[in-house]
């Protein structure tokens, strides 16, 4: 799947699908990590809403580290590279400019 339509299902096309099957608690963090891509990949940023984004990734972080990974040592696996990424994106955009960059 090219990465345009992997944009499309996530910021589009998931909203709609994963509120049926998703508890609220789950859809609601998933809503906040996708609003904060969406923040994220826009070309221009005011200073505010890049520590929205740092807000909304740390917050989904902290989500999925409590629901996922449990603090388990047995369970590192859950703790992927990518997932802990997401609290060093308001840095990049802060010292290189937007991700388009």
């Amino acid at each position: 799947m090219k990465a345009a339509n992997w944009q499309r299902f996530v910021y589009h096309q998931s909203p709609v699908y994963f509120r049926r099957y998703l508890p609220k608690k789950h859809y609601n963090q998933w809503m906040s990590l996708i609003e904060g891509m969406r923040l994220s990949t826009r070309k221009t940023l005011t200073v505010r809403e890049v520590y929205e984004i740092k807000e909304r990734f740390f917050q989904f972080v902290a989500y999925y580290e409590k629901t996922f990974y449990r603090y388990n040592v047995d369970r590192i696996s859950a703790c992927l590279p990518t997932i802990h990424q997401l609290r060093h994106i308001h840095e990049a955009i802060l010292n290189c400019g937007p991700t388009y960059v």
